[in-house]
């Protein structure tokens, strides 16, 4: 962003990125809704997964001891140390998506101060299933009496949210051309355990540190939410459309024509 960043324009682009974070969400979690029925465990665990009678999937062992390698990799660790056997069948209360914003701390300098700012990504989302988020897997490592049957279904069901969609590559095709583009990736908060992450084609940018600081103390907390970077916003390009266009310039002048 070429244009200096003052207060003045930054209230103007929280402004921009609070609408288009309300258009791009309402889009996101209408297309989850409807997307939903793809992304059942049963598709690709079948009877591993507890439910109403008998559904028998190919390859459903092979994933299942999938699912045991990754708990058994990652539950003992840090952050969640936890020492259960993973055994089947996986009681799964609700298999709706549910979207939270993408955080991470950043610790911003200004002269000699320092400040740890917890920054908000407003066009990513950790996905998950219903009630089974990343919220609930803060609490429960931060609950010294934590439920360890809860704490260790949250873990599940991360895991086997990436497996469901690794087993499933088309559906990952799905949400790309929809421009809701999903990837695995690791939070330190969360040690190994694999999250999944959906995207949008909108691009933000966190402000310089001065910035950052200013903002939190004019508003008293140590929160921000990063903004939208308009100028990359402005050089937006629709892929399909560019493939088309290659197509096109491929068969020449005529075809053109």
């Amino acid at each position: 962003m070429d244009t200096p960043l003052g207060m003045e324009r930054l209230l103007a682009l929280r402004r921009v990125t609070r609408a288009l974070e309300e258009l791009v969400r309402a889009q996101v979690r209408e297309h989850l809704t409807t997307l939903t029925s793809l992304v059942r465990p049963r598709a690709v665990l079948g009877d591993f997964v507890q439910g109403p009678g008998k559904e028998a999937v190919r390859g459903a062992e092979r994933v299942w001891k999938e699912v045991q390698a990754l708990h058994d990799e990652v539950a003992p660790k840090a952050p969640f140390n936890l020492a259960r056997d993973l055994a089947p069948p996986l009681d799964i209360p609700g298999t709706a998506l549910e979207m939270a914003a993408v955080e991470y701390v950043h610790t911003a300098a200004r002269g000699d101060e320092r400040k740890r700012i917890t920054v908000t990504k407003p066009f990513e989302w950790i996905l998950s299933y219903s009630a089974h988020g990343p919220g609930r897997l803060r609490e429960l490592v931060a609950d010294k009496n934590r439920d360890a049957a809860e704490l260790q279904r949250v873990i599940a069901l991360a895991i086997v949210l990436h497996l469901v969609l690794k087993h499933q590559p088309g559906v990952g095709k799905v949400f790309a051309d929809l421009r809701m583009p999903l990837e695995t990736r690791r939070f330190a908060e969360f040690g190994d355990l694999p999250v999944t992450v959906l995207g949008s084609a909108v691009p933000t940018l966190r402000p310089p540190d001065p910035v950052l600081v200013e903002s939190t103390e004019m508003t008293g907390t140590s929160a921000f939410q990063e903004i939208v970077d308009v100028d990359a916003l402005g050089r937006l390009r629709d892929p399909f459309h560019a493939r088309l266009l290659e197509v096109l310039q491929q068969h020449g002048e005529a075809a053109s024509k």
